[in-house]
């Protein structure tokens, strides 16, 4: 009967020890989530900025391409892109509407100082915005569909399309808690 409050303090210490690991996974889970959605962001912005520079005048230079590109360039952002790939007819109004939700969860990913998962009530009500949503469904599952919707439709050449797919299936691998 001694040994009581020590057992007890010892299971206070190892339940105290399961909640920091949680705590832990939980961060771990939530960085991983995000580092996936900003890769996928990653390839999408220099994409558009491929389809863009495809679509303009051969004889542009090299500085006046970097002008329009960079940061604060006319097509710097990744929202000036999609709307410029949409107005020359480069991707389609669902591809748009898509890449902008998309954006929106990206911001969401890296512009607050707490970590988001893919299912937080904040994430969920910008996934409420795809067509597809359905109440209970899982957002990564439905962020990894979209995915791989719009590269599909990005990327003409297969072996391309095949390559960033199989990156982006490692990574949601290498994300899901």
């Amino acid at each position: 009967m001694r040994d009581r409050p020590k057992v007890e303090r010892q299971l206070k210490t190892i339940a105290q020890a399961i909640d920091d690991l949680k705590r832990k996974h939980n961060a771990l889970s939530a960085a991983a989530q995000s580092s996936f959605a900003l890769a996928f962001l990653c390839i999408v912005e220099n994409r558009l900025g491929e389809m863009l520079l495809t679509a303009m005048r051969r004889d542009l230079s090299k500085r006046s391409k970097e002008d329009l590109f960079e940061s604060h360039g006319p097509l710097g952002s990744l929202s000036a892109r999609i709307d410029f790939c949409y107005a020359l007819r480069l991707i389609d109004k669902e591809t748009r509407s898509d890449l902008r939700i998309i954006k929106e969860i990206r911001n969401e990913f890296s512009h607050f100082p707490t970590l988001r998962h893919f299912n937080d009530r904040e994430m969920d009500l910008i996934f409420r915005k795809f067509i597809q949503y359905k109440v209970g469904n899982d957002n990564m599952t439905l962020f990894g569909n979209k995915i791989v919707a719009v590269i599909k439709k990005l990327f003409d050449d297969d072996e391309q399309r095949k390559l960033v797919l199989k990156f982006l299936k490692d990574a949601k691998e290498w994300s899901e808690p």
